[in-house]
C-alpha cells in the first residue's frame, strides 16, 4: 500500500512553482445592458454596506436590552427560557438566541479567575472540565517504518517490532485542557443564586462558551 505520509512529504518537498506576475486588465464595457447591470450592482453593494452598518448600530442598542430581559426571565423562572421574542407596536419582531458552546474552547487563567470570583471556588470547580488532547510525537512518528504501519493498530506495530512498547506509549503526547462543561448555561440561575447581576457577569466571563445573538 502506498505510504500517504511519504506522498504528502514528497509533494511538500517539491520545488514551489514560480508565481506569475499579476497583471491588471481593465475592459471598457459598452453594451448598455451590461453597463446598467454593473452600475446597479455597484450601487446595490454600497447600499448593502450602509444597511449593514445601520444594522450593527441598531443591534448595539437593542441587543443589551434583550440580553438583560433574557437574564431577568431566567432568574425569575429558575430555568433557561427556551425562546424569547421581542415585538414592537408596529409589528417588527426579533428573537434573542443563546447557545451553549461548552467543551468547545479552552478556558484562560483570567477567565477561570473571573468565574471563581463570581460564583466561588466550589461551584467553579463543577463548571470547568479538565481533559486531555493528543497529538503525534513527531520524533517517534518519523522513525523508519512507523508511517508505513500507521494504518494498523498500535498493538500490531509493537508485534511487528516497528515500535518498542515504550515507543508505542510515547507515540501520543497528551496536553491538558481546561474548558467549560456543557450544560453550564442552563444551570446559570442556580450557580448564581438567581442573582441577575451575577448571572450577567458570569455570562460575560464565559465568553465564547456562551454565544448570544439577535435575529429577525
Amino acid at each position: 500500500m502506498a505510504n500517504p505520509f511519504g506522498a504528502a512529504a514528497a509533494k511538500a518537498a517539491s520545488a514551489p512553482k514560480a508565481k506569475a506576475k499579476k497583471t491588471e486588465n481593465i475592459f471598457t464595457v459598452t453594451d448598455p445592458n451590461i453597463v446598467k447591470a454593473i452600475e446597479a450592482f455597484v450601487k446595490a453593494s454600497a447600499e448593502v454596506k450602509k444597511y449593514e452598518s445601520d444594522k450593527e448600530v441598531c443591534k448595539g442598542q437593542a441587543e443589551p436590552f434583550c440580553r438583560g430581559e433574557f437574564i431577568k426571565t431566567f432568574a425569575e423562572e429558575g430555568r433557561q427560557p427556551e425562546t424569547i421574542k421581542f415585538r414592537t407596536p408596529g409589528g417588527s419582531q426579533v428573537t434573542f438566541v443563546v447557545q451553549d458552546r461548552g467543551e468547545k474552547y479552552t478556558v484562560s487563567d483570567e477567565q477561570l479567575s473571573t468565574i471563581t470570583a463570581i460564583i466561588g471556588e466550589e461551584k467553579a470547580g463543577k463548571v470547568v472540565l479538565r481533559d486531555l488532547t493528543f497529538e503525534f510525537n513527531n520524533e517517534v512518528l518519523n522513525k523508519d517504518g512507523v508511517m508505513d504501519a500507521l494504518g494498523k493498530k498500535i498493538e500490531e506495530m509493537v508485534k511487528a517490532k516497528v515500535l518498542t512498547p515504550k515507543e508505542a506509549e510515547d507515540l501520543l503526547v497528551a496536553k491538558p485542557r481546561t474548558t467549560v462543561k456543557k450544560g453550564t448555561l442552563e444551570d446559570l440561575a442556580r450557580l448564581c443564586d438567581n442573582d441577575v447581576d451575577k448571572m450577567e457577569g458570569l455570562m460575560a466571563a464565559l465568553g465564547s462558551h456562551v454565544v448570544s445573538y439577535m435575529k429577525s
